[in-house]
């Protein structure tokens, strides 16, 4: 996932899905999810979310 966060970082990709690392993070989220919480499905716009928010963290942490 920290491939995927980096690149996303980077602002070089208009979306999480062009991003190159995009296929492996996904399909280990995505793998992850089924294991912890069944068959509940995350898509593009949910996994968006948690690496930008992990994003937000990080940078908050940074600038204290």
């Amino acid at each position: 996932m920290n491939n995927i966060k980096m690149e996303w970082k980077s602002n070089k990709y208009e979306k999480l899905s062009d991003c190159p690392s995009f296929k492996t993070g996904y399909t280990y989220r995505e793998a992850l999810n089924v294991l912890i919480k069944g068959l509940n499905y995350v898509d593009e716009t949910q996994l968006k979310s948690m690496i930008d928010e992990d994003i937000e963290i990080e940078n908050d942490w940074k600038n204290k």
